[in-house]
């Protein structure tokens, strides 16, 4: 399957395809994913650098070890998504992370506003350089995160149980 058939593949309407990498890394850097809806999808160490995300809504995905790095994501949404390891770099805005898993994930020079972490595990994530303004922080552990930035999301409204963990 080339990039371009796994693309249009991923924007249908539902896409479930479990069986596509088959223990292959999925290379979908540059993709255009624009309001792609992806239920359930094994992207295990899928390229994504360059890929738009634009209005992507994606629940469910196993998308650990990732390189999302320069992924245009601009309301962008992953649900219950195993981001583990993944990386994360560039500009990205109202980007909302649900009940996602982000232990060990790399966020370096990503800057942008109205992001939602509700109910994440970044413990163990590195966050470099990170300046995301209007954040919304509800249920985040941050156990083990290393955070070079104080700023990292400056004057962010904690909402529900109190991040555990770093700083906010």
């Amino acid at each position: 399957m080339t990039t371009d058939e796994l693309a249009r593949l991923l924007r249908r309407d539902v896409a479930r395809f479990h069986e596509v990498t088959a223990g292959a890394v999925v290379d979908l850097l540059g993709a255009d994913l624009r309001g792609a809806k992806v239920v359930g999808a094994r992207l295990v160490g899928a390229q994504l650098g360059g890929a738009d995300l634009t209005g992507a809504r994606l629940h469910g995905c196993d998308l650990r070890g990732a390189n999302l790095a320069h992924a245009r994501l601009a309301t962008t949404q992953f649900h219950t998504c195993n981001l583990r390891r993944a990386s994360f770099a560039g500009p990205a805005n109202a980007v909302r992370l649900v009940e996602c898993h982000l232990g060990a994930a790399r966020l370096e020079g990503v800057r942008g506003q109205g992001w939602q972490f509700k109910g994440v595990n970044l413990g163990g994530a590195t966050l470099r350089d990170v300046a995301i303004t209007s954040v919304e922080l509800d249920q985040v552990n941050l156990r083990r995160a290393q955070v070079d930035r104080r700023e990292a999301w400056p004057r962010a409204p904690a909402r529900g149980t109190p991040c555990a963990g770093g700083s906010r």
